[in-house]
This record gives C-alpha cells, sequence and structure tokens, in this order.
C-alpha cells in the first residue's frame, strides 16, 4: 500500500512541477508579447513625432522659399523708393542668373547675399597679405569674415558670378600687374610668382594669360 501512495505522491509532484512551469513560462511569454507590443507602439509614436518634425520643417523651408520669390509688394516712403528700386533691380539681376538654382534648397535671401558680396570685397580690399599668401584658401577665407564655406560659395556664384578660385586668381593677377607697372623696381618672374601666391611659375603664367588675355612677355611689352 505504501508504495502505492509514494508513486501517487511522486505523480501528484510531478504534475504540480509540470504545471507550474507551463504557467511560469506563459507568464514569462506573456511578458514578453506585452513588451514587443510595447516596443512597436512606442516605435510608430515616435516615427508620428519625427515626421511632424519633418513637415513642419518642410513648410518652414517653403515659406521661406516663397518669401524669396514672392516679395510682398509694400508702398515706400518717400525716402525709400531710391533704395527700393536698388533692391528690385539687385533680385531680378540675382534671380535671373543660372547659378542661382543651385542653391535654391538653401538659398540666403537677397540682402544677405548682397551684405556677403561687400564684406568679400571689402576683404580683398584690405587685406592683401592674407589672400597673397600661398595658402590662403575658402576655408581661411570664412574663419576671416565669419561667413560659412557654403554661404561664401553662394555669394561667389551668385552676386559675383564667377568661384572663389577664380575670383582669388584675378586678384593675384591684378597685384602682379601693378608690380609688372611699377617701372622703378625690376623683379624677377620667381620672386613675382612668390609674392603673388603661387607655388609654381607654370601656374602662374596659367593663370595670368587667363586673366589678362596676354601672355607675360605680351604685357610687359604692352606696359612699357
Amino acid at each position: 500500500m505504501l508504495p502505492i501512495v509514494i508513486i501517487i505522491l511522486i505523480g501528484i509532484s510531478v504534475g504540480i512541477t509540470i504545471f507550474l512551469g507551463t504557467f511560469f513560462n506563459l507568464i514569462f511569454y506573456l511578458f514578453k508579447v506585452i513588451e514587443l507590443i510595447t516596443i512597436v507602439v512606442l516605435y510608430f509614436y515616435l516615427f508620428s513625432i519625427y515626421k511632424e518634425k519633418l513637415e513642419a520643417q518642410g513648410e518652414e523651408r517653403l515659406k521661406s522659399f516663397e518669401t524669396l520669390y514672392n516679395i510682398p509688394k509694400v508702398i515706400p516712403r518717400k525716402n525709400e523708393k531710391l533704395e527700393a528700386n536698388k533692391v528690385d533691380y539687385y533680385e531680378q539681376e540675382l534671380y535671373s542668373k543660372p547659378t542661382t538654382r543651385k542653391y535654391q534648397k538653401s538659398l540666403l535671401n537677397t540682402r544677405k547675399i548682397k551684405e556677403n558680396e561687400q564684406i568679400v570685397s571689402n576683404f580683398f580690399k584690405d587685406n592683401k597679405e592674407h589672400y597673397l599668401d600661398v595658402d590662403f584658401n575658402m576655408q581661411k577665407l570664412s574663419l576671416m569674415t565669419g561667413i560659412p564655406s557654403y554661404y561664401l560659395s553662394q555669394t561667389f556664384n551668385i552676386a559675383l558670378n564667377t568661384n572663389f578660385n577664380a575670383y582669388l586668381n584675378k586678384k593675384r593677377i591684378e597685384f602682379a600687374c601693378k608690380l609688372l607697372e611699377n617701372k622703378e623696381k625690376q623683379i624677377s618672374v620667381t620672386e613675382l610668382c612668390f609674392l603673388c601666391g603661387y607655388k609654381s611659375r607654370t601656374s602662374f603664367y596659367d593663370q595670368f594669360e587667363k586673366v589678362t588675355g596676354h601672355t607675360l612677355v605680351e604685357y610687359k611689352k604692352i606696359s612699357k
């Protein structure tokens, strides 16, 4: 009789163990399902917030873009009419250029481009020692003027109808021409290259002819 009771007790114990194991497994998997659902819901919630933010930014950019191309008509005061006419003419010239299309998504407004143009012009007027340095580049111009490189690129392309390298070479060759026209001081080509910011004579010759339309020898003859 006793062995039967023991067997029954063992069977009951095993049954309870299996039941509890199955129960706890169910609880575990239930928590996993809840966790997965929570992650999915959270993902879609965060995605909707991000999407709304992107849409808001897109609308803001669109409004900014529309403002650039649909400038509201405001009746200027008498003393403002001349300045307004200048701005309108500048805008017409600015937006008629093909290069403007390249920057439509992040285009600076008209006044800012004009301000940057003035800053760049003043820099090249008053800082020969910097732009005649052989290592001068757009990054250094950006640091010295406080204008980000990308906006400098817009200013050169849109307002000045050129690019940084072409503008820099033009200013350097203009300085070289002034040195050549100085009759009181004879200067060698090697020295001229160095003073104008060029590392090689070949590069100097190429840029000189491109800017002036004459070779260095031809220009020396003309300027005599």
